[in-house]
C-alpha cells in the first residue's frame, strides 16, 4: 500500500516555475525516519519477533532512496515506466530526504518514494509548480456573507468568530441583516487578540418593499444607516431612477429601481457590492427573472455571489444565470458565500460548505478584495463537509488546478493547526485570560507551517 505523507511535511510545496529549489521532506516524528531499519521489511520476518533486534532502532547512514520525478502535465505512461526521470537520495542526517526540483511551466509535480530496504513504491508526495505572480501570493479562505444573533443567527460574535478560525478562515465579513455595526464590533474583538481571522465591516443591506437583499462589504458607513437618515433623499433618487428603466411599470421595475439604489450607494460607502442568492425562494422565489437579467446587462453589482446558503437547484439555476451572462461577455467576478445562520459543522451544512479561496499577498481587506475583481480566486462548494472527495471549485482553470492540490496537500494541516486557536478562543471569551497567549502561540505555528508551505520563508 502507499502511504500518504500525514506523517511528514513537505517544505516548500510550492515552487516557483523555471526555478531550481531544493524541497525538503521532513519526518514529523522519529518513527518516520526514512532511514529507519526496520521501516518496510517483508511482514514474514518481522511478525514473529516480540522485540525488534537493537540495531533496527540505529538509523542507517549509508541510507539512500530511489526516487521518480512524475510531472503531472506529461502524457499517462505506467507507474513503473523508464520515461520518469529518476534518482538516488541520500537521506538525510534528520532521517528526512532533500530534492532539487524545477518545472518548465505550471504542474503538480508527483514525487514517488522507494522503501530503502525492500525498493518497493512506499511514499507518494506532491509539490506545485507556479508562475512568479502567484508564487509571490499566499492562499486565504474566507466568506463574506454570514450572521450572528444581532440578526437571525444563533451564535455571539464572539463564537461565530472563534468557530471561523478553527475551521481555518482567514477572513470573514459578518453581515447582519439592517446592520452594520456588529461587523465593527468582531473586527474589533478580532483585531485586539490577534488569533488569525481578518474581519471587514459588512451588512446585509435592505430597503423598503422588496425582499432582495445586496451583500456590502468593506465600506465606510453603514449604507442601511445611510437609507434611514435620509429618507427624503431615497425617494427622489429612488422615482429618477425608477423613471430611466425600461422595464414594463409596476414591480418589476420598483424592484430594478430599488435594487439599483442600493447597488449606487454601496459604491458610494467604498465597499464592495455583492449581489446574493436571486434565485433563493422564500414562499416564493426571491427575485424575478427579468429584474436579475437587468441587474447583469446594467452591472449592479462588484461581485455575483454564486453559490450560498440555498439548496443545490437554487444554486445550480445561479450557476446557470451567471454562465449565461459569461458568455454573452458579461463575466462577473464571483465568491461562494455560506449566508449562514448558525457557525456548527454539525448543525448546518451551510458554514464551511461554501467559502471562497482567494490567492492574495496578505488578507487585508484591500488585497482580498483586488484579487476576487481581478478572479485571482476560486468559489467552492463543499457541501458534504465529512467528505474530503466532495469539493468542488469554481473559477478559471489556473486557480482550480492549483486549489485542488491544496485541498488535498495543504488544508488537512492547517486545518489541523488552526482547529486548537479558535478552541482556544473559545475558553479566552468564556473568562481563561491565560487562553490568549496560549491561542496566539498556535497561531503563530500555523502561520509559519503556511508560509513555509507557499516558499514565502526558509523552512
Amino acid at each position: 500500500m502507499i502511504k500518504k505523507h500525514t506523517n511528514y511535511y513537505v517544505l516548500p510545496s510550492v515552487i516557483k516555475v523555471m526555478e531550481i529549489t531544493k524541497v525538503r521532506i521532513i519526518p514529523r516524528a522519529e518513527q518516520a525516519r526514512f532511514d529507519n531499519r526496520f521501516v518496510d521489511r517483508d511482514w514474514g520476518e518481522v511478525a514473529p519477533k516480540q522485540r525488534f533486534p537493537e540495531e533496527w532502532f540505529t538509523p542507517d547512514s549509508d541510507a539512500k532512496c530511489r526516487v521518480k520525478i512524475v510531472p503531472f502535465q506529461n502524457c499517462y505512461q505506467p507507474q513503473d515506466d523508464g520515461r520518469y526521470e529518476e534518482r538516488i537520495i541520500p537521506v538525510d542526517k534528520d532521517g528526512g530526504l532533500t530534492i532539487e526540483l524545477s518545472s518548465e511551466f505550471e504542474q503538480e509535480i508527483l514525487i514517488k518514494v522507494f522503501s530503502p530496504i525492500s525498493d518497493r513504491l512506499k511514499y507518494e508526495f506532491s509539490v506545485y509548480a507556479v508562475n512568479e505572480d502567484l508564487f509571490s501570493k499566499r492562499a486565504y479562505k474566507g466568506d463574506l456573507h454570514s450572521h450572528t444573533i444581532y440578526s437571525d443567527g444563533e451564535e455571539t460574535i464572539d463564537e461565530v468568530a472563534a468557530n471561523y478560525r478553527a475551521a481555518a478562515f482567514d477572513f470573514l465579513s459578518l453581515t447582519d441583516h439592517f446592520k452594520r455595526f456588529p461587523s465593527l464590533m468582531m473586527k474589533e474583538i478580532t483585531d485586539k487578540c490577534q488569533f488569525g481571522l481578518n474581519v471587514y465591516p459588512g451588512e446585509e443591506v435592505h430597503v423598503p418593499d422588496i425582499r432582495f437583499h445586496y451583500v456590502h462589504v468593506g465600506g465606510n458607513y453603514s449604507v442601511n444607516e445611510y437609507y434611514v437618515d435620509n429618507k427624503e433623499e431615497y425617494e427622489r433618487e429612488y422615482k429618477e431612477i425608477y423613471d430611466s428603466i425600461n422595464l414594463p411599470e409596476g414591480d418589476m421595475r420598483d424592484f430594478a429601481a430599488r435594487l439599483t439604489w442600493i447597488h449606487k450607494n454601496n459604491k458610494k460607502a467604498g465597499g464592495l457590492s455583492i449581489f446574493a442568492h436571486p434565485t433563493w425562494r422564500w414562499m416564493a422565489q426571491n427575485m424575478p427573472d427579468p429584474v436579475t437579467d437587468y441587474v447583469f446587462e446594467n452591472g449592479l453589482m462588484d461581485v455575483f455571489e454564486l453559490m450560498g446558503g440555498q439548496t443545490a437547484g437554487e444554486n445550480s439555476i445561479q450557476l446557470a444565470i451567471w454562465t449565461d451572462w459569461a458568455i454573452k461577455g458579461k463575466r462577473y467576478p464571483i465568491v461562494c458565500s455560506s449566508d449562514q445562520h448558525t457557525a456548527y459543522k454539525d448543525r448546518s451544512c451551510l458554514f464551511n460548505g461554501y467559502y471562497s479561496i482567494v490567492f492574495a499577498k496578505d488578507a487585508s481587506f484591500e488585497s482580498i478584495s483586488k484579487a476576487i475583481l481581478n478572479n485571482e480566486n476560486v468559489a467552492v462548494e463543499n457541501r458534504a463537509v465529512w467528505d474530503r472527495e466532495d469539493f468542488r471549485a469554481y473559477g478559471s482553470r489556473r486557480y482550480v488546478q492549483f486549489a485542488q492540490f491544496l485541498w488535498r496537500e495543504f488544508y488537512p494541516m492547517y486545518e489541523y493547526l488552526c482547529a486548537p486557536v479558535g478552541q482556544l478562543m473559545k475558553m479566552y471569551f468564556e473568562g481563561d485570560e491565560k487562553a490568549l497567549e496560549m491561542a496566539r502561540y498556535e497561531q503563530k505555528r500555523a502561520d509559519n507551517f503556511a508560509e513555509a508551505f507557499f516558499g514565502r520563508k526558509n523552512n
